[in-house]
Formats: structure tokens, sequence, C-alpha cells
């Protein structure tokens, strides 16, 4: 879930499992993680460029010594960062034609090709 520029990862408990480690990746590359007792985990991406970010967040239990007992649990998703100050109308065409749109937590994000993010809530759709 996102929650401004927090991303958190939230899993279940497994019985008898007491350690967790969880990471989150960018186009395979580690980008922060760590090993807790925690049932969620939690990156900042405070001061990251408005824009659209694929990222996996993965977990698996480990052992009291740390080793690994499952495998990774894994889900893809984009990251939406919209630093806007307001919301402009959109023209109805510009949702169409290599825009991306993604809904995230009840608002429309539209992606346009040349890199502009527009928040559609409560916009007026020309």
């Amino acid at each position: 879930s996102q929650e401004g520029t927090i991303v958190w990862l939230d899993w279940n408990a497994v019985e008898g499992v007491s350690l967790y480690e969880w990471e989150f990746l960018n186009n395979g590359n580690s980008i922060g993680g760590n090993i807790t007792d925690y049932l969620y985990g939690g990156l900042n991406f405070e001061g990251t460029p408005a824009g659209s970010y694929s990222l996996v967040c993965r977990v698996r239990s480990l052992d009291n010594n740390r080793q690994p007992i499952s495998e990774w649990a894994s889900v893809e998703f984009m990251l939406v960062i919209d630093k806007s100050e307001g919301i402009e109308d959109i023209d109805a065409s510009a949702t169409f034609g290599g825009s991306q749109k993604i809904l995230h937590n009840g608002t429309l994000y539209i992606i346009r090709p040349d890199g502009a993010i527009y928040n559609a809530q409560g916009a007026r759709i020309k």
C-alpha cells in the first residue's frame, strides 16, 4: 500500500515463524529491506522525482539463525509519485493513444507518453 511517499509491505504471519526478511526491488536491484519480527516494512520515497516506478515487494520467512525457510513471496506494482500542485482539465482524447492509466486508492492517475502525470480525482473530463 502507498501512503504519501511511503510504501508499505504487509504480510500474514505463518505459524511457528517469528523472523521475516523483506525487500523492495527496482529493475532487479535491491533498494532497501530488513530482517524483522514485525508484519510489515516500509520505504520512504521522499525526494524521489514525480513519475511512475516499477517495483517488486518481496518477503520470506527465516529460522532463528536467520536462514531462509521459504521461497520469496513477491508482488509487482507501479509506484506513482504525483507532486502536481493542482488538477487541470484533461482532454478526453489524451487518455488514449499510449497513455497509462493507474487506479490507486480510488484515484485515477494518467501518465502520458511525454511523462506528464495527472491526478484525475475530481477532474472535469472534457
